[in-house]
C-alpha cells in the first residue's frame, strides 16, 4: 500500500484543469509581548522570562467551479529576553479540492514544517509529537483521498498519507517515516443520523526504535441532537505489532467523540479520543486526550474564547525505557476590534507536564498582549 494510494489520488487531482481563476490573497500579522514563568517547563531551574513575538500567516487561494486550490503558511518566532533562546516555526501547505463529477471528488495536501520550540510549548503540542518536544523538528508530509457517492444516501471513501519526521541534533530521538491508508463507508439513515464503518492500516519505520504496524477497524455515528447540538463518535480496535521482541503485540480500545453546540453568540466543543500516534521518542505510542474549546461574542467588537486539554501519551505495543507523559494546558483570550482590520487583545495560559519515570512535574503560568492586523481580502 505505502504511498501508492496517495500517488494515485494526487495524479488524479492534479490532472484537473489548470488554474484559471484570479488569486485571492489574505494574511494575518501579529505582534505580541508578555511574560512566562517557566517557558521550558524546567523542574530544576527558575527560568521565568519576558517574551516578545511575531506571527505571520499568509494564504493565497484560487476558487473555480469544480475546484479550490490554496497555498498557505506560517512563520512565527518568540524570543525569551532572559537568554538567547527562542521558539520558531515555519510551515507551508499546498492543498487542492477537486470535484470530478456529481459522484466523485478528491483532495490532496502537501506540507512542510520546521520548528524549534521551547519544551512542550503550544506550537509543538499542536503538531502532535508532544513527547519529543523541546528539540528541532522537521517534517515533510502528504495526504490525499477520494470519495464516491454510491447513491443519495451512501458513499465510499479511500485515503492515504505519508510523513517523514527528522530531529536534527537530537541523538535520542529517532527519525521516522509513517505511512498508511484507510477505507470507509457511510450511510445516511435520516436527516439527523449518519452511520459508517472504516478500517485503517499504518506503518511506522524508526531509525533507532522498533518498527510497528497499527490496524484499526471501527464504526462511527454522527447524530444531530437538535438545531444547536451535534454528536460525532466512534469506537475502534487498535491492533499494534512491533518488531521488538517479547510483548511485541497488543490490542487496545480506541475511540473518538465530539459534542458541539452553536448559538448566535456562543459556540462550544468537547472532544475526547484515544489512538495510536507516531513519535520520535519510542516509535508508535498510544495517546489519550480530552479537550474543550469555546467562544462567546460579548458585543459586535468584543469576544472571549478559551480552550483546555489533557493528554496522556504512553508506550503502546512494546516495552521500552521510554517514559509516559501527561500534559495539561488551558488558555483564555480576549480580543477587541479597533477597525475592520485591526484588533488588540490579551491572553493567559497555564501549562503542566508530568514525565513518568523521567524528570518530574513542572508547570508554567504566562500571559501576553497582542495587536493583530488582517491584510488582503477579508
Amino acid at each position: 500500500m505505502r504511498a501508492r494510494l496517495i500517488a494515485a489520488t494526487g495524479l488524479a487531482i492534479l490532472s484537473g484543469p489548470a488554474l484559471a481563476a484570479d488569486p485571492v490573497f489574505s494574511a494575518t500579522a501579529e505582534l505580541n509581548g508578555g511574560y512566562d514563568s517557566n517557558p521550558y517547563l524546567d523542574d530544576f531551574v527558575d527560568s521565568g522570562s519576558a517574551t516578545v513575538g511575531v506571527v505571520l500567516s499568509p494564504r493565497v487561494e484560487w476558487r473555480e467551479a469544480t475546484s479550490t486550490t490554496s497555498v498557505s503558511g506560517q512563520a512565527s518566532r518568540t524570543q525569551y529576553l532572559n537568554s538567547d533562546d527562542h521558539s520558531q516555526l515555519y510551515s507551508v501547505m499546498l492543498a487542492r479540492d477537486q470535484r470530478f463529477s456529481n459522484q466523485l471528488s478528491g483532495n490532496l495536501a502537501l506540507n512542510f514544517l520546521d520548528a524549534t520550540t521551547a519544551l512542550l510549548s503550544p506550537i509543538e503540542q499542536d503538531q502532535g509529537d508532544i513527547i519529543a518536544s523541546g528539540q528541532r523538528q522537521r517534517t515533510y508530509g502528504a495526504d490525499g483521498g477520494l470519495s464516491y457517492a454510491l447513491s443519495e444516501r451512501s458513499s465510499f471513501s479511500a485515503s492515504g498519507d505519508i510523513q517523514r519526521s527528522t530531529y536534527p541534533g537530537a541523538s535520542y530521538l529517532g527519525d521516522y517515516t509513517s505511512y498508511g491508508g484507510s477505507f470507509g463507508y457511510s450511510h445516511v439513515l435520516s436527516a439527523r443520523t449518519t452511520v459508517g464503518a472504516s478500517v485503517g492500516v499504518h506503518w511506522t519505520e524508526s531509525a533507532i526504535y522498533p518498527d510497528s504496524r497499527v490496524i484499526s477497524p471501527g464504526v462511527n455515528i454522527t447524530q444531530a441532537l437538535n438545531e444547536h447540538w451535534t454528536f460525532t463518535g466512534g469506537v475502534s480496535a487498535i491492533l499494534q505489532r512491533s518488531s521488538a521482541g517479547g510483548s511485541g503485540s497488543t490490542t487496545n480500545l480506541g475511540f473518538n467523540a465530539s459534542l458541539c453546540g452553536t448559538y448566535p453568540r456562543t459556540s462550544i466543543c468537547i472532544n475526547a479520543s484515544r489512538d495510536a500516534a507516531p513519535s520520535g521518542y519510542g516509535g508508535q505510542r498510544l495517546r489519550t486526550q480530552i479537550g474543550v474549546t469555546g467562544s462567546y461574542q460579548l458585543s459586535e467588537h468584543d469576544r472571549i474564547s478559551g480552550s483546555g486539554s489533557y493528554v496522556r501519551d504512553q508506550s503502546g505495543a512494546f516495552d521500552l525505557a521510554t517514559p509516559s507523559l501527561s500534559y495539561a494546558n488551558a488558555r483564555v483570550d480576549y480580543s477587541h476590534d479597533l477597525t475592520e482590520r485591526i484588533s488588540v487583545g490579551a491572553a493567559a495560559t497555564y501549562l503542566r507536564r508530568d514525565y513518568v519515570g523521567a524528570g518530574g512535574r513542572a508547570s508554567s503560568i504566562g500571559g501576553n498582549a497582542f495587536i493583530r492586523a488582517r491584510l488582503g481580502r477579508l
